[in-house]
């Protein structure tokens, strides 16, 4: 496209609901040329900024990109239990205080370990990239600070 204003015009004029390309409505379009072959309703996006695609992972297929996720996912898992035994475990041995700095000390590493294991990830864009290592911190990290916590905490000492 020439213009941004050409760009948006056209995606506006293409737009069709998720129903209506799940239906293959194609009287959702007001004109018929917009039609592909005359029969096909297409899903038009706004493309990524050629910037923040990471034309290195493009290669990868789909289902490798799900097996790498699916593995960084059973990583923070396991990196989470294990942050709660250790927990537990100072909690128990040593009391509650040194339990909070563990709690606190894990917190600190959950970035680190997290930027690592997205590494691994193969993402199409760098947004993509982003939002995956942002939800394993937050999920780390909640569930460290929280119900780990929660758990180790007696409701009367």
């Amino acid at each position: 496209f020439d213009t941004e204003s050409v760009q948006q015009m056209a995606l506006q004029t293409l737009a069709a609901s998720g129903i209506d390309l799940f239906r293959n409505n194609t009287n959702a379009l007001d004109d018929s040329n917009h039609i592909f072959r005359g029969e096909q309703l297409l899903r038009v996006i706004e493309p990524t900024e050629p910037s923040s695609v990471r034309w290195k992972d493009l290669d990868e297929t789909p289902l490798q990109m799900f097996l790498q996720r699916f593995l960084t996912g059973i990583l923070s898992f396991v990196f989470i239990i294990g942050g709660a035994v250790v927990v537990a475990y100072v909690r128990y041995r040593y009391g509650p205080m040194e339990a909070a700095i563990g709690v606190t000390a894990i917190n600190t590493i959950i970035p680190k370990i997290m930027s690592y294991f997205v590494s691994i990830e193969a993402h199409p864009s760098e947004g993509s990239r982003q939002a995956s290592q942002y939800k394993k911190i937050t999920a780390c990290m909640f569930i460290n600070t929280t119900l780990i916590t929660g758990l180790i905490t007696p409701f009367a000492d």
